[in-house]
């Protein structure tokens, strides 16, 4: 499959610019004359067990392979390096696919190993990179008639991948009261967010203001919980956290909005 072009393919760019998507698009456009095996390890253990002669991946031999490592920042840190993807591409002969630039990118930041970011500049060396920023005004301006412009204003803010990823986010953290699956309930979060919609459905215009919104927030509190100030810091906090990109439940403009999907949950 990769007999005629690069091996080693990175698609480089910020975090919810649809790095991962654009990947998998380019995969399924692959012309390849047998089926495509896509490989995705969960950490750089995994990808060495795949190599190594006793627990060698058995492929097929009419089958094409490609592997994939989405954030490759983390398969970095603990242990991937050039030398491990030249072995896997020798084993197997197919390409080896990456997105570098995202929420990954914090394990190299967070290490700070010189030895780290040698190795992360080496892999992206010898890498084809494509690069991929997010969509521009006039990109997004050249189909008016698919997205109205309020639509566009959220893209051009927020990012596309962001968009897609956070309606259906936005409303899990608001069903479970939970920011991600494994994380603790906050009530208080939620009777921020509730105070925060209901300032907007009694027809304000204006962000709610903090003292205003201090005042509110209990009377959406659960009756077995004591309003105190640390808890409405937390709620704030968990309320402002964003889901996808920079997208949250409410946001901080000089005082505070809840996101325009959000309103629309609350009042179904």
């Amino acid at each position: 499959m990769a007999r005629s072009g690069p091996w080693l393919i990175v698609v480089m760019g910020p975090s919810k610019v649809g790095k991962s998507r654009a990947l998998y698009e380019g995969l399924k456009c692959v012309d390849v004359q047998s089926p495509l095996q896509v490989v995705a390890p969960v950490d750089s253990d995994s990808l060495r067990s795949l190599v190594a002669p006793e627990t060698r991946l058995q492929i097929p031999s009419s089958s094409s392979v490609a592997l994939w490592l989405d954030d490759i920042e983390p398969f970095i840190g603990n242990g991937t390096n050039l030398m491990l993807l030249r072995r896997w591409h020798a084993a197997f002969g197919g390409v080896v696919v990456a997105t570098y630039g995202g929420k990954g990118s914090e394990t190299l930041v967070e290490s700070n190993a010189a030895v780290v970011v040698s190795t992360a500049s080496e892999v992206l060396q010898a890498a084809a990179q494509i690069h991929l920023g997010a969509a521009t005004r006039p990109e997004l301006q050249a189909v008016p008639h698919l997205m109205s412009h309020e639509v566009v204003e959220v893209l051009i803010r927020h990012g596309l991948a962001a968009y897609l990823v956070a309606a259906p986010a936005l409303e899990r953290k608001l069903a479970t009261h939970r920011h991600a699956p494994g994380s603790p309930v906050c009530p208080e979060g939620v009777a921020v967010v509730r105070a925060t919609a209901d300032w907007v459905r009694c027809g304000r215009t204006d962000p709610i203001p903090d003292e205003v919104l201090r005042q509110l927030w209990t009377q959406y509190l659960p009756g077995h919980i004591t309003p105190t100030d640390e808890g409405f810091i937390r709620g704030l906090e968990w309320a402002l956290r964003p889901v996808a990109g920079n997208i949250a439940l409410i946001e901080r403009v000089h005082s505070y909005v809840a996101y325009d999907y959000v309103l629309r949950l609350i009042l179904e």
